[in-house]
């Protein structure tokens, strides 16, 4: 089962680095699921192949198996409808914008850019201010970030904490949307972004928050690949100037090496001065929270459910959707950390510390293997369906319109990143879906309004379509 881990995994790699090559906009639109899915693949593979090997957050012994050959698998049957959604074709189709709606975007982008970046600032200034106020700054003060949160963090902060992903994902839209309309992105907000993660490192942040900001931040500069993929196959110059595209490689490449640099600093603070370890004991702990806790709840599931057979669907559904621990948290990584650990994961769950995993561990939980497979098929199906909407809406510049149906698909991102599937039973979730189709809806009679007013007496519909930078 071992060498069939490691030959399953070399393929899916080597699928991996055919789609780096063939289409990176759909690497780029979707590096928020590639890195953390590619991170879990190892792991578990190195479960496989290491165990037995001791777990320190399941309390025994792990692997060897299998395991990380059905998380291809299972993996293959989320992402399948996202590839097909985002075929080449399909996404050309994405920036193809009518004459009247790119001239219409022109006039009032820049007033919508300086308005975001007024917003955005006025919420960071207030972050820095409100820590500095309190005087206590966790990365010197070598408090760990949850308990910063629950003791010190305020109004500001716990928005960040709760709502980071989609402002960076905010902010990534206006840095990439004149990158692929002018040639030229918004660097401020690139800038702005970096004084986030500043904030993160002195909140205590390690990885995750980086991670996750980064990558949602990226989402939108995969429009500007399929602009200049489409800028090619009609034979013209992507539009920028080579000194230009030299600063922006140059600004790009020292934000990178920032936040590598934030990155490895918090995590020897938070392993060598936070938890207060010796060197020796510092590095075993890092290595083990690399390779074997971001894959350790999967190889229990693989063990439970492909392994031994034991099914526990009614049960699942009962902790997941009816008698929850907290309704309003992702009760998917609740039950998996009680079903490993018992009653002592309360504690850890009351200091809000939850376990790496939950996905796809908790579809093969919930509905055995055949529904597990299928769970994961309508689901990555419903993501792709709203993330292609997201940036049709992106590429026209319905700003509102797009966040709106961002934080609605915002909760299906949760399922491949945490196993979240509680969302689908909270009736606030679909108050937000029908404001979201409401106003997109309202939004979009109102501009099939403004164009037909905007023709010519006499004349039919505009045919016309155009991907060229203005």
């Amino acid at each position: 089962m071992t060498v069939l881990s490691i030959f399953v995994v070399a393929l899916a790699f080597a699928a991996l680095a055919w789609l780096c090559f063939r289409r990176p906009y759909l690497i780029v639109c979707f590096v928020i699921l590639a890195l953390p899915l590619s991170l879990r693949l190892l792991s578990s593979l190195f479960i496989d192949i290491a165990g037995p090997l001791d777990s320190i957050q399941l309390f025994r012994q792990i692997g060897p198996g299998g395991s990380a050959a059905v998380l291809v698998l299972a993996d293959l049957c989320f992402l399948l409808p996202i590839v097909v959604a985002f075929s080449p074709g399909s996404a050309k189709r994405l920036i193809e914008v009518d004459a009247f709606t790119l001239r219409r975007s022109v006039r009032w982008r820049a007033v919508k850019g300086n308005l975001a970046l007024v917003i955005f600032g006025v919420f960071v200034a207030a972050l820095y201010i409100d820590m500095f106020r309190k005087g206590v700054i966790p990365v010197f003060s070598e408090l760990e970030r949850w308990e910063y949160t629950q003791a010190y963090g305020g109004v500001f902060h716990d928005a960040l904490v709760e709502y980071g992903t989609m402002l960076a994902f905010v902010m990534g839209v206006f840095f990439a949307v004149p990158w692929l309309r002018s040639g030229m992105p918004d660097r401020r907000f690139l800038v702005l972004l970096m004084t986030v993660f500043v904030y993160l490192f002195l909140a205590g942040n390690r990885f995750s928050a980086f991670i996750n900001q980064s990558t949602a931040f990226m989402m939108p500069v995969g429009l500007v690949l399929v602009g200049r993929h489409a800028a090619r196959s009609r034979g013209e110059a992507p539009p920028t100037s080579r000194k230009r595209s030299r600063l922006t490689t140059a600004i790009n490449l020292g934000a990178v090496v920032l936040v590598i640099g934030i990155v490895g600093y918090a995590l020897y603070n938070s392993y060598v001065f936070t938890r207060a370890q010796d060197l020796d004991l510092a590095w075993v702990s890092f290595l083990h929270r690399i390779a074997v806790q971001p894959g350790e709840l999967w190889w229990a599931t693989y063990q439970r459910v492909f392994l031994e057979g034991e099914g526990r669907s009614a049960e699942v559904f009962d902790r997941l959707f009816v008698h929850a621990w907290d309704p309003t948290r992702n009760t998917s990584i609740a039950y998996l950390m009680v079903a490993e650990i018992g009653s002592q994961a309360f504690d850890m769950l009351n200091l809000g510390l939850n376990y790496g995993g939950g996905f796809p561990e908790i579809a093969f939980e919930l509905a055995g293997i055949g529904g597990g497979f299928l769970l994961l098929g309508v689901m990555g199906s419903g993501l792709a369906v709203l993330l292609y909407s997201v940036f049709h809406l992106v590429a026209r510049e319905r700003y509102v319109s797009a966040l709106l149906l961002f934080y609605v698909a915002y909760a299906f991102l949760l399922f491949p990143l945490g196993g979240m599937l509680n969302f689908l039973v909270n009736w606030k979730y679909w108050v937000k879906v029908a404001f979201a189709l409401a106003w997109i809806t309202a939004d979009s009679l109102a501009l099939f309004h403004r164009r037909r007013a905007a023709r010519p007496s006499g004349m039919g519909r505009v045919p016309e379509r155009t991907l060229s930078p203005v």
